[in-house]
């Protein structure tokens, strides 16, 4: 379901707000920030989710987007235009959006906080991030 909602995701950001121009594989790093990723880039992390064992249809899953960029304000900014796009959102149906890939129902979007600054790396770029929880069922 990640492949499939990072897929989503990126048509659904570039649809509706002003950069970031989101590309996977690109400035948007799904699983894991790579080394070489640009400074201007926004980081799709699976972070587990409760289980539901009475409802075994359903699927939530628990996501958190970091972005980083060279700038305190691009980097608030771009952590604001994904929340914009999709938190409180409800009601999508998406995929088979990657080969061998399942389609889902995706009942409701909602982020646990609002963006939070994190500070700087190492590099003294700015981070944000968001928390997510996902709320699905596969059709």
């Amino acid at each position: 379901m990640l492949k499939e909602f990072c897929v989503w995701l990126v048509a659904r950001v570039n649809a509706v707000s002003p950069p970031p121009d989101l590309v996977i594989g690109g400035n948007v790093q799904v699983g894991f920030r790579a080394v070489d990723a640009p400074v201007r880039c926004h980081t799709i992390l699976d972070s587990g989710g409760p289980a539901d064992f009475d409802l075994p249809y359903k699927r939530d899953m628990m996501i958190q987007i970091a972005t980083r960029a060279a700038t305190f304000f691009t980097a608030r900014d771009d952590a604001w235009a994904i929340y914009t796009a999709i938190e409180g959102t409800s009601g999508w149906t998406i995929g088979p959006l990657v080969s061998g890939g399942a389609t889902y129902k995706i009942w409701a979007i909602a982020a646990l906080a609002k963006p939070q600054y994190l500070g700087q790396d190492e590099k003294f770029n700015h981070e944000y991030t968001c928390n997510y929880l996902i709320t699905a069922s596969p059709l």
